[in-house]
């Protein structure tokens, strides 16, 4: 379930931070009551801070959009084996319109390049053609942004954690209006993507 008004915020952590939740690190960036939206799906965490809220731990990784604390990434951490969750989230991908047009597996590049011994990390670069075609219109340069990056990394346990960039974050750094509601149109598409995991 989504509100409109806040969708381009939404917020998804599951990287090390404050404290422990079920086996691993989140960090919570809190709120006021009626600021906060929570998805309730796995272990997905949704957190918007406005000015009545109050910081657990205030991070450079967060910047300011609309007035809102928000990442430069949406993601989710759930159960299951690393080839399957892959394989779900180039399936919820595609149902949101985006095709995989390259695939890094960071761990065999790694042993290849490095003779180092990584943990598994794909990377998805992820395209949805409508929009990149509107988005390129609007700003020639944009390319170098695209494709839109996920990320599925195994965390150990049999925690796998989904992360995508969010665009709304991003393209706010180029200042270009035409490109507003494209990056939100992709945030509530990447959104969705990462809730369906």
């Amino acid at each position: 379930m989504y509100v409109s008004r806040t969708m381009t915020a939404l917020l998804l952590f599951a990287m090390p931070g404050s404290r422990k939740d079920g086996g691993m690190k989140i960090r919570e960036t809190a709120l006021s009551e009626q600021d906060a939206v929570s998805h309730g799906c796995g272990r997905t965490r949704h957190f918007l801070k406005r000015s009545g809220g109050r910081n657990f731990e205030s991070q450079p990784r967060s910047q300011l959009y609309r007035g809102v604390q928000v990442e430069y990434y949406i993601a989710k951490t759930v159960s299951g084996g690393f080839p399957a969750i892959v394989e779900r989230v180039i399936e919820a991908l595609k149902a949101e319109g985006f095709g995989v047009l390259t695939e890094i597996d960071v761990k065999a590049t790694m042993r290849k390049k490095l003779e180092i011994d990584f943990r598994d990390y794909r990377i998805l670069g992820a395209c949805n053609p409508p929009l990149a075609h509107e988005a390129l219109t609007a700003d020639d340069k944009i390319g170098t942004m695209l494709p839109c990056n996920v990320i599925v990394q195994d965390l150990g346990g049999g925690q796998i954690e989904v992360a995508a960039i969010n665009p709304a974050v991003s393209m706010e750094h180029v200042g270009n209006p035409k490109l507003k509601a494209i990056a939100e149109s992709v945030t509530g598409k990447l959104s969705r993507v990462i809730a369906a995991i």
